[in-house]
C-alpha cells in the first residue's frame, strides 16, 4: 500500500528530527539554564552534595518541571502521530460498504 509506506518515511523522518532536537537543542538549552540557575546562588548551592539539601532545593523543582514537559512533549507528538495515521486510513475507506454475504462485499 503506498499510502502507508508514506506514511512510514513521514514518521521516520518526524522522529529523525525530534531525537535530534531532543538530544542536541533540548539538553544544551537545559544544561545552561540549569548552569545560570546555579551560578546566580552563589554560595547557596556548595552544600547540594547532600541529598537532602538537594529534596528541598529549586533545581529539584525545576528538574521536575522540566520532566514534565517533557513527558507532555512527547504524549502530544505521539497523540498527534495517531490522528494523522487515523486520517490516512480514513482516506482511503470507502465511504460506504454493503455486505451482502461473507464472500460478496460491495463497496
Amino acid at each position: 500500500m503506498y499510502w502507508l509506506d508514506e506514511f512510514y518515511t513521514m514518521q521516520k523522518s518526524n522522529i529523525s528530527n525530534i531525537t535530534a532536537f531532543l538530544t542536541q537543542k533540548w539538553v544544551i538549552d537545559i544544561e545552561e539554564t540549569v548552569k545560570d540557575l546555579v551560578g546566580s546562588q552563589g554560595d547557596k548551592w556548595d552544600c547540594v552534595e547532600s541529598r537532602t539539601a538537594y529534596e528541598s532545593s529549586k533545581l529539584k523543582s525545576f528538574l521536575t518541571v522540566v520532566k514534565y514537559m517533557m513527558q507532555d512533549s512527547l504524549n502530544k507528538i505521539a497523540s498527534r502521530s495517531i490522528k494523522h495515521f487515523v486520517d490516512a486510513v480514513k482516506i482511503k475507506m470507502p465511504d460506504k460498504v454493503i455486505l451482502h454475504a461473507s464472500n460478496h462485499v460491495e463497496n
